[in-house]
């Protein structure tokens, strides 16, 4: 994260040194290669730097359509730069960018990556579950109802089945979120396991 003056040293260093270098980003967004298997390929980051000179930017440095700038790849935004599934992440962007990411909630890193990538359903089934979940949670007259239920009182009583129906609700989301869509997130479930 970060494509400055540490950024590409850094990168074209490493890079040369035999290390894949399978991302970079600035303030504008990020830069990705995948072949057809959605395996990444190493970037040619002297061609990079060279077209991010030239255009002001890497947000002009990729394929887009049938137009491509060979010297490219696929444009990525940095909050989906920070979920790619790789062994090291360097920050080499300021201070303030940085902390921009930092101080965002899981939930928000979340919430924005459904929105991004279309998954309105489950972003909806998933939070509702949730905020219900934290409602009971929250109301103490409940919850010590659901505390004091007997074993043979709690196919009976309608909170618990409520809770029981949203926790089965929030499962179902999760499993359609992390392991049925077409997603990065997918695929970094895949590689690196549930997080």
């Amino acid at each position: 994260m970060g494509f400055g003056n540490v950024g590409y040293h850094f990168a074209d260093f490493v890079s040369k040194a035999g290390f894949k270098v399978v991302a970079v980003s600035d303030s504008k967004g990020g830069i990705i290669k995948r072949d057809s298997k959605k395996t990444f390929i190493p970037l040619d980051i002297p061609l990079i730097y060279e077209c991010k000179m030239e255009k002001g930017s890497l947000n002009g440095c990729y394929c887009a359509g049938g137009v491509c700038d060979t010297r490219g790849g696929q444009l990525i935004t940095n909050e989906e730069l920070l979920m790619l599934p790789v062994d090291i992440l360097i920050p080499a962007a300021l201070e303030d960018v940085i902390n921009e990411f930092v101080f965002k909630t899981p939930l928000e890193i979340l919430a924005a990556f459904l929105v991004k990538h279309q998954l309105k359903e489950i972003a909806e089934d998933l939070f509702d579950s949730y905020d219900y979940f934290l409602s009971v949670l929250n109301n103490e007259s409940k919850r010590k109802h659901l505390e004091g239920l007997s074993p043979k009182d709690i196919n009976e009583d309608k909170t618990y089945q409520n809770l029981r129906k949203r926790g089965h609700i929030y499962q179902n989301s999760l499993t359609k979120m992390f392991f049925e869509g077409e997603t990065s997130l997918r695929d970094f479930t895949i590689k690196y396991g549930v997080f």
